[in-house]
């Protein structure tokens, strides 16, 4: 999805923006993303990913390890050290409160903290 900032919008223009053009793109959400890459024919570098660089990932469903006969399972964190894409930011819903994962390449963003 893409983001217009021409003529210099407010945040709550670009929220705006970015909400209806979320709602939009759940009319397109059933097309096969084999036919998206193909009817768009990009260009293709080893080094991006051929249709966006930003990754958005809400876990807000509850998630619980199945259980299963004679098999134990263990939750355990993984060091990611790591970024598939340009910008990934993770939301994980816990019990009462939010954890957040942002990963960035730093050889395509500088953020400053």
């Amino acid at each position: 999805m893409r983001t217009d900032f021409s003529g210099d919008p407010g945040f709550r223009e670009l929220l705006i923006q970015i909400r209806n053009n979320s709602l939009d793109s759940l009319n397109y959400q059933d097309l096969p993303f084999e036919q998206l890459v193909q009817e768009l024919n990009p260009v293709r570098d080893p080094g991006r990913h051929p249709l966006f660089q930003v990754l958005f990932a809400l876990q807000n469903a509850p998630m619980e390890l199945p259980v299963m006969d004679g098999l134990d399972m263990t939750d355990f964190p993984i060091d990611t050290t790591t970024t598939r894409f340009d910008l990934e930011l993770h939301f994980f819903k816990k019990e009462h409160y939010w954890n957040a994962q942002f990963l960035y390449n730093t050889t395509c963003l500088k953020l400053k903290v």
